[in-house]
């Protein structure tokens, strides 16, 4: 997680140019992945998305670099590069962050890393039900 003063000094960079508004965007996503063919499981492939992203906005115009690395080091030289490829002048404006709780709308209620492969293979191997109809609907002109 990126401290509130990494944040304010990486946002302040980032405006350095002139923007009018300057956003951050961090991710580190786990995603497993397990391909069945004909029943049979065909791989299982764990992979990490990971990294950040500064966006500067000028009136109508948009810059957006990118980084994995994640240290105040690393964030702050992609903030430097969004900043001056929006390349106005120099205009300090000053950061100030207020938080906002939000509750959670969509909790998990079972955290998928916390069920076993065979479970979730088992559970892609179901057949569907013999006595199950889908019915589907096009629309019509009439």
């Amino acid at each position: 997680m990126i401290s509130r003063e990494v944040c304010q000094r990486v946002l302040s960079k980032a405006v350095s140019t002139g923007a009018d508004y300057a956003e951050i965007f961090a991710e580190n996503t786990v995603n497993h992945t397990i391909s069945m063919i004909a029943s049979k499981v065909d791989g299982i492939t764990d992979t990490v998305v990971a990294g950040a992203a500064v966006r500067v906005y000028k009136g109508l115009r948009s810059v957006m670099a990118s980084t994995v690395d994640t240290s105040e080091a690393g964030l702050l030289a992609c903030a430097q590069k969004a900043a001056n490829a929006l390349g106005e002048g120099s205009a300090p404006m000053d950061i100030v962050l207020r938080e906002r709780i939000f509750g959670n709308i969509h909790p998990v209620k079972i955290v998928p890393s916390s069920v076993a492969n065979a479970e979730k293979i088992a559970v892609l191997n179901v057949k569907p039900c013999s006595t199950c109809h889908f019915v589907t609907q096009s629309a019509t002109s009439g």
